[in-house]
């Protein structure tokens, strides 16, 4: 199987796997689906986003769309959610919904605080027909693979609680809690809670 930054006409399929794995911040920060698809979108466009190539990567199988995984440092990390932030900011989007840019900074209370030298995995997702063939592990040593070979001597993620399979293939992977944060939205009641995660790789 083949892991590669190159979407090539597979633009959707990179969006919706995305969609697929952000879904618990999507609907603690969005009115509507939408309104996230079309934030999305916008970012996407314009390589704004951690899950756009570079950092978002494709993994095929026989030149089908099986997996998406999105990992880049911490500093990568940094760079790319001020960009994201300061072109939403300008973009007039978030004028549309005024309740909108409190739900990013109190969804951005629930990331994690990364070291630049930390390696995130932002994304992980594996088609909903290729479940139980062992994509997701493949996926996190692939990630493993590079943090290393750029030096990065921890991986860290966020997972949400009622991503209870995701939970268990990272526990089976070797990683442990090191934090969680929580946020409740008093004006939708919706609240919004990751297991912060981290292996140090030897």
């Amino acid at each position: 199987m083949d892991l590669s930054p190159n979407v090539g006409g597979d633009e959707q399929a990179l969006l919706d796997l995305e969609f697929l794995a952000s879904e618990p911040y999507t609907a603690f920060v969005f009115s509507s689906t939408e309104q996230a698809l079309r934030i999305r979108r916008y970012l996407y466009e314009r390589d704004l986003c951690e899950f756009s190539p570079p950092y978002g990567r494709l993994l095929r199988d026989q030149g089908r769309v099986v997996g998406l995984l999105a990992i880049l440092d911490g500093a990568e990390l940094t760079r790319c959610r001020l960009k994201a932030t300061i072109a939403l900011a300008k973009s007039g989007l978030l004028a549309e919904d005024p309740a909108l840019g409190a739900r990013l900074r109190l969804a951005g209370q629930t990331l994690l605080k990364l070291r630049p030298d930390d390696f995130y995995i932002s994304r992980v997702a594996a088609a909903d027909s290729e479940r139980r063939r062992g994509l997701g592990s493949d996926l996190v040593r692939r990630a493993e693979h590079e943090a290393r070979a750029r030096g990065c001597p921890r991986v860290a993620l966020e997972v949400s609680p009622v991503g209870t399979a995701a939970i268990r293939l990272y526990g089976r992977e070797g990683y442990q809690e090191i934090d969680a944060r929580e946020a409740h939205d008093p004006l939708t009641g919706r609240s919004l809670r990751y297991l912060h995660l981290a292996k140090t790789l030897s």
